[in-house]
């Protein structure tokens, strides 16, 4: 959850990312589409665009899920997509959203872990 972090964008032409963004508009339930929403967080995050970068990230998590087998839970890498939306809600001001997304890390966490995580890792996760 290393935020703030370069715009994984930055490397394209402007041309590039335009065409990408345009894509993804077009074709919101596309893989590219994940993979824009994606790689706009960090961009979004580090303008301190929080409402943007969380509503990017939300995207990119529906997407995700939208991959998985219906019912999918307890993968490791589901902790740290939830965990980053619960962060940027956060940070965009959205306690409510942020505490049920949260929720949703720790459902994750008690699989992949057996049990209730131990509270230093729920710590590490979202130290920033």
């Amino acid at each position: 959850l290393d935020l703030p972090a370069p715009s994984a964008l930055e490397p394209l032409a402007f041309e590039a990312v335009q065409r990408c963004l345009a894509f993804a508009a077009a074709h919101p339930a596309h893989r590219v589409a994940a993979e824009v929403s994606r790689r706009r967080v960090a961009a979004l995050h580090a303008q301190g665009m929080f409402e943007e970068a969380a509503v990017a990230q939300a995207d990119f998590v529906s997407a995700a899920l939208r991959l998985l087998p219906p019912g999918a839970i307890g993968l490791a890498w589901l902790v740290e997509l939830h965990a980053r939306h619960a962060y940027l809600l956060e940070i965009a001001g959205r306690r409510d959203a942020a505490v049920a997304e949260l929720r949703r890390v720790l459902d994750h966490m008690a699989i992949v872990t057996g049990g209730a995580p131990p509270p230093a890792i729920v710590f590490d996760l979202f130290e920033c």
